[in-house]
């Protein structure tokens, strides 16, 4: 399999490697020259992946008290009304998010039921 990269990809790996240098990970030998592995370029790639975000618009259909300590939070995607809803629904046309909340928290008083929000997906370092 062939993988084609353009210069700013090699810029990329470039700045990924003198970061690692800078931080101490990768060391010169006694010549002065730093080792580069296949492992180095996977590494580079995860990070790029790590680096991006998709983001999705949905909307607190309803909030479920089950008792006085947990709130449910429940949230569809937008798939009608603005144009903006429509434009997201292009890409999320249908999820559900369903999440247990401490009722006392300063975080329940942002969820309100009816309101649209975005939700940011990023790839957590385990």
């Amino acid at each position: 399999m062939v993988t084609q990269y353009n210069v700013k990809d090699v810029v990329s790996f470039g700045n990924f490697i003198a970061e690692q240098i800078k931080k101490g990970i990768k060391v010169p030998d006694s010549s002065g020259d730093i080792e580069v592995s296949h492992a180095d370029f996977e590494n580079w790639k995860v990070s790029k992946l790590t680096s991006r975000q998709v983001r999705a618009k949905f909307n607190c259909h309803f909030i479920n008290q089950e008792d006085e300590e947990v709130h449910t939070i429940n949230m569809m995607a937008v798939v009608e009304g603005s144009d903006e809803n429509k434009q997201f629904s292009k890409y999320t046309p249908g999820g559900n998010i369903s999440m247990l909340i401490d009722a006392y928290c300063e975080a329940r008083k942002l969820f309100i039921e009816g309101q649209d929000y975005y939700i940011d997906f990023v790839i957590a370092k385990k």
